[in-house]
């Protein structure tokens, strides 16, 4: 029997206990919730004179919250607390409540009218990494125009610096022999034809991009340019493809489709790719190289006129439809990679990777055999090369970002540099693209997966988006091998 004192002890340790296994419990939960809040957070940076919202209460209702202001802010507190003056008090704020308040632009009214109309194009700054809307987009699937005329000749061909007078001359000899293959107008093959097999005949329509009224002109010269080369006409489609125009770190603007929903239902084509490693071990042995860049080479193969209005987009001008390949199509490669193989088959001494052509020989004799015979095949099937990308006649030179020279292999010295300077990655995304980079050239790296083991974590599921560096992930070790 209890005395009712040993009762209340009793009582008081159960309490206790409960109160402790409450505790632990609540940190648990506390710790799985941040963990699940972290995936998405991203850092918040004000600045004294910055303007603010502030997450407050209703004037009606204190359990309603809404964002009022704009404040400005005084000065930061430690890592997140930032002071605010409001109604001319300064109050003690975290940042979660905060949120940066920038001024709408101020439009003439003269522009006001004009803002009404539709604008059919979205800007995507290409030197900025955490734009998700745009993510999958590449940097070439945007549309480089090659000139409407010729401006390129067989002069802005390169040769190799150890070429003799008479070497040179015989080159040249032959090169004035292929003036019309030798063009920066793209050409139009006869070899294949691109087809679009779809698994669905529901069309895909995607909503066109709000974008800045001022683009507009821009958006129609693309355009015009667009039909003074016959790549484009119009069109009356079910289908719609968005318009994106690519600010590029110069300042200028370039014309991009985003063709990511009609991807979506393309059929695969399973045609392969060249391996790099393969070709690289292909050409060891040899001494002399040429290297051919095609004039825009998915645009030098038409397209099937009944897979024409699968790739129309929207415009401010109207519904446009490709009459070639167009970039960024899912299977736009393959077809390309088909053609080349048609184009170079029973040619032991040429390689390529999509349009690098590149011939390699062991005497100039047999390379300038070799060369005719490939400038007669891009002439049979109405193929162009671009002047100023070709270079022939050498003992040295780079080829998918590395240099090739008398039996050797070595990364690109540009590319390296490159490495050398890269800063340390900020964001999940950013360590992925480093890792990409850097992992292009593995096979110069001795145990290269172990090293890199430490930042591939970083990439895992479940942790943050913004990295946190431990002693663990040496990034500056990895980017200075």
């Amino acid at each position: 029997m209890k005395t009712t004192y040993q009762y209340v002890l009793d009582l008081k340790d159960r309490l206790s206990e409960t109160c402790e296994l409450a505790h632990n419990e609540l940190q648990k939960a506390s710790t799985k919730y941040k963990k699940i809040y972290d995936k998405k957070a991203k850092g918040k940076v004000l600045k004294p004179g910055d303007s603010v919202l502030i997450l407050l209460p209703t004037d009606r209702n204190n359990l309603l919250m809404q964002w009022k202001g704009p404040y400005e802010v005084t000065e930061k507190v430690g890592a997140s607390d930032y002071k605010v003056k409001v109604n001319g008090k300064e109050k003690l704020l975290h940042a979660n409540l905060l949120k940066k308040y920038i001024p709408r632009d101020i439009v003439s009214p003269c522009n006001e009218a004009g803002l009404m109309h539709q604008v059919c194009a979205s800007i995507m700054d290409t030197s900025d990494d955490d734009h998700d809307r745009y993510q999958g987009i590449k940097e070439a699937d945007i549309i480089q125009y090659p000139e409407a005329e010729a401006k390129e000749t067989i002069r802005d061909i390169q040769m190799g610096e150890e070429l003799n007078t008479g070497e040179r001359s015989e080159i040249e000899g032959m090169l004035r022999d292929y003036e019309d293959v030798l063009t920066d107008i793209p050409g139009r093959t006869n070899l294949v034809k691109h087809k679009i097999l779809l698994t669905t005949k529901d069309p895909v329509r995607s909503k066109p991009y709000p974008a800045p009224f001022h683009l507009r002109e821009t958006m129609k010269e693309e355009i015009e340019k667009m039909l003074k080369m016959d790549v484009i006409e119009q069109s009356t489609s079910d289908y719609a493809s968005p318009v994106v125009l690519a600010r590029k770190p110069d300042g200028s603007v370039r014309f991009c489709i985003d063709f990511r929903g009609l991807n979506k239902v393309c059929k695969f084509d399973a045609e392969p790719m060249p391996n790099t490693d393969e070709l690289f071990g292909i050409i060891s042995k040899s001494k002399y190289f040429s290297k051919i860049d095609l004039s825009k080479g998915f645009w030098q193969i038409e397209l099937e006129k009944d897979s024409r209005p699968y790739t129309a987009f929207v415009t401010s001008e109207g519904l446009y439809q490709f009459k070639v390949m167009p970039f960024g199509l899912l299977t736009s490669p393959a077809t390309f990679s088909r053609m080349m193989r048609k184009l170079l088959a029973g040619m032991p001494n040429v390689v390529n990777f999509l349009d690098d052509i590149l011939v390699h020989t062991e005497t100039l004799e047999e390379h300038l055999s070799t060369l005719r015979e490939l400038f007669e095949r891009l002439r049979k099937a109405n193929l162009k090369a671009r002047p100023s990308k070709c270079e022939i006649g050498c003992k040295s030179l780079e080829y998918l970002g590395h240099e090739i020279s008398n039996g050797e292999l070595k990364p690109s010295e540009n590319k390296v540099s490159k490495i050398l300077d890269a800063p340390r990655p900020e964001t999940k995304k950013q360590v992925r693209s480093f890792l990409g980079l850097v992992g292009y050239y593995r096979k110069f790296i001795p145990n290269f997966a172990a090293i890199a083991s430490p930042l591939t974590d970083l990439t895992k599921k479940g942790l943050p988006n913004k990295v946190m560096w431990g002693p663990s992930q040496d990034f500056y070790h990895l980017r200075g091998i």
